[in-house]
């Protein structure tokens, strides 16, 4: 990639592949927290899986392909997911897994409800960043209000979200 951000790529790239070896050695259990749940996660996506084995030297190539193809980085995929899994199963907040629960009551397969609600949580911090809204009560009270949109309406907002990618691709 290049950057001055490549150091910072690196050190997650590897800490996603400690994760993955964890995985493959049958020890996950011995992770704790968020490790635990990002490598439940690595195993739901076998897309992803061959550039845990690679250092980042390696890894680089086929993550700069991926993000040309306009595919999201595999590590914030996978970050934001995890975040939206740890949220729903801590019930914390409680509006996450009333959306979750209302997305999958709605017919909405597991997976794909953690894409939509990572999409919410997304956009509420690209929100923030590009309207220089203080992290506080602010963001958490839009990203709330976000979240009980989405119980309330889970398949408009898959329909509206649906939408978007299909018009961002066009």
């Amino acid at each position: 990639m290049g950057s001055k951000f490549e150091g910072l790529y690196a050190n997650a790239h590897d800490y996603f592949c400690q994760i993955w070896l964890s995985v493959t050695q049958k020890t996950l259990d011995n992770l704790d927290g968020e490790s635990k749940i990002l490598g439940r996660l690595m195993l739901e996506h076998p897309e992803y899986q061959h550039l845990w084995t690679k250092p980042y030297s390696y890894a680089e190539i086929d993550l700069e392909r991926l993000m040309r193809q306009g595919e999201a980085s595999p590590h914030i995929h996978l970050a934001i997911e995890a975040t939206v899994l740890n949220q729903v199963e801590a019930k914390n907040p409680p509006e996450a897994a009333r959306a979750y629960k209302a997305l999958q009551t709605a017919g909405v397969e597991k997976s794909e409800a953690r894409h939509v609600l990572g999409r919410v949580l997304a956009g509420v911090a690209w929100e923030i960043s590009h309207k220089d809204m203080e992290i506080g009560p602010g963001y958490e009270n839009l990203y709330l209000r976000r979240l009980k949109r989405v119980a309330k309406n889970p398949l408009s907002v898959v329909r509206e979200q649906t939408e978007q990618l299909a018009n961002r691709l066009l």
